[in-house]
């Protein structure tokens, strides 16, 4: 079967979600299940720039990731890497930055949009 594993970092602290219906384990590290995660398709902006919308829901413990957005303390970035896992095998498919997070109090959830440009 096919996951998906999210990997957010912001200087020295680092989150790891999944999509999965529970916790994986993989290479010693532990991905926290998150139900509601969902990513958009991968964009291509130009042949230097990739986007992505990472969708997280709130209230949601998400470990203290979603602080950083909700005080406005980003600032030195955080960035994401997204990746497949299959038959513990695992593929890159997004690695960029976050570079506009908003929300939506309608549906209750933080869209984070990221980029692979530097800025």
């Amino acid at each position: 079967m096919r996951y998906e594993l999210y990997t957010f970092t912001h200087g020295g602290t680092i989150w790891r979600f999944t999509s999965h219906g529970r916790d994986i384990t993989h290479e010693d590290k532990t991905y926290k299940h998150v139900r509601g995660l969902k990513r958009s398709g991968i964009t291509d902006k130009d042949i230097n720039k990739a986007e992505i919308t990472v969708t997280l829901p709130q209230p949601y413990s998400l470990d203290g990731l979603e602080d950083l957005f909700l005080k406005r303390i980003f600032y030195q970035g955080v960035y994401l890497t997204i990746q497949e896992l299959e038959d513990d095998v695992t593929l890159v498919l997004f690695k960029g930055r976050v570079v506009k997070p908003s929300f939506d109090e309608d549906y209750n959830t933080i869209e984070l949009t990221c980029s692979t440009a530097e800025t």
